[in-house]
């Protein structure tokens, strides 16, 4: 093997090293999306349908949810780099917030929960439950 002037092997697979954790890092971001809105989503569905929160505070925290949810999209789309994690866990875990989204939106409708019952609350952080499995994996990586 020949040797080449300048070339250190070591300070090569250092900054390999780093890139690596970098990217690794920067990867792990899509988990904080999740995670994020695993948080937000029952704060929003208990207090945009229930009688939790006046008129106004309601229109607030709808167009709040909205926002984030539309800044997160969008930041995200933006970064182009997901870990292998993510990408594994993604469509799983978005299809199931999206049924479970419509499935407390169904029972919103249909039912009476304007006074906040109980199995509404239960209801209401069931579609947070794909956004914590999805952040729980992607940030335990």
């Amino acid at each position: 093997m020949e040797r080449h002037e300048g070339f250190d092997p070591v300070a090569a697979w250092e900054q390999a090293q780093s890139m690596a954790a970098t990217v690794r890092r920067r990867g792990r971001w899509h988990g904080w999306v999740w995670l994020t809105l695993g948080l937000a989503t029952p704060v929003f569905l208990v207090v945009a349908v229930t009688d939790v929160a006046a008129g106004a505070a309601r229109t607030a925290i709808a167009i709040a949810f909205a926002l984030l949810a539309g800044v997160l999209a969008v930041w995200e789309t933006k970064r182009g780099l997901w870990g292998r994690q993510a990408a594994r866990v993604d469509r799983t875990a978005t299809t199931a917030y999206v049924v479970a989204m419509a499935v407390a939106a169904a029972a919103a409708v249909a039912g009476d929960v304007a006074d906040a019952p109980a199995w509404y609350l239960v209801l209401a952080v069931l579609p947070s439950v794909p956004c914590f499995v999805a952040a729980w994996r992607i940030l335990a990586e």
